[in-house]
C-alpha cells in the first residue's frame, strides 16, 4: 500500500515536472494545452492589472488624491 502511494506520488512529480519545463520551452502555439495558455492568460493580466494600477496611483498623487489603487482587476477605472 505504501510503495503504491509512494510510485503514484512520484509519478504525478515526474508529470508536473515535464509539464512546468514543457511550459517554459519554445513552443507552437497551435500545440499548446489549454493549461498552460489560461496560466500565460493569467500571467499577463497580473502584469497588465500591476502596470495600470501603479499608473493610476501616479496620477492620483499627481491629483492629490490619496494613494490607493485605483484600479480594478478587470480594467476599469474606480474613480
Amino acid at each position: 500500500m505504501l510503495v503504491r502511494d509512494d510510485l503514484r506520488k512520484m509519478e504525478e512529480f515526474r508529470r508536473m515536472k515535464a509539464r512546468r519545463l514543457a511550459a517554459h520551452a519554445p513552443h507552437d502555439h497551435e500545440a499548446l494545452s489549454v493549461e498552460v495558455r489560461r496560466r500565460q492568460a493569467k500571467t499577463i493580466a497580473k502584469g497588465v492589472h500591476r502596470a495600470l494600477t501603479s499608473a493610476g496611483n501616479v496620477a492620483r498623487r499627481l491629483l492629490g488624491k490619496k494613494e490607493t489603487s485605483c484600479v480594478r482587476r478587470d480594467g476599469a477605472l474606480a474613480a
